[in-house]
């Protein structure tokens, strides 16, 4: 098992627990309290920065998965291209 095979089942046993559950519900949490602040705030180029670092963390869209999926398609894309 090369390493992006052994770091895909780690992130798929990872993703079953409770604690990524809880965490990723946090993220999305504060996600949703940055947006409403951007609604609310006269300057709201901070919370626009943070919801873009979010976004980036928890992925928007087909076009842009959550972080750990992109890094899980890299190593996989980089093991290919070593054999």
């Amino acid at each position: 098992m090369n390493n992006a095979e052994r770091i895909s089942a780690e992130y798929q046993q990872v993703m079953d627990t409770l604690f990524w559950k809880t965490f990723i519900g946090e993220i999305r949490k504060r996600r949703d309290m940055e947006s409403r602040f951007c609604e609310v705030n006269s300057e709201v180029a901070r919370n626009q920065g943070a919801l873009m670092a979010l976004d980036y963390i928890l992925g928007r869209g087909e076009s842009n998965p959550p972080l750990a999926e992109r890094l899980l398609e890299e190593l996989r894309k980089n093991s290919q291209e070593v054999k």
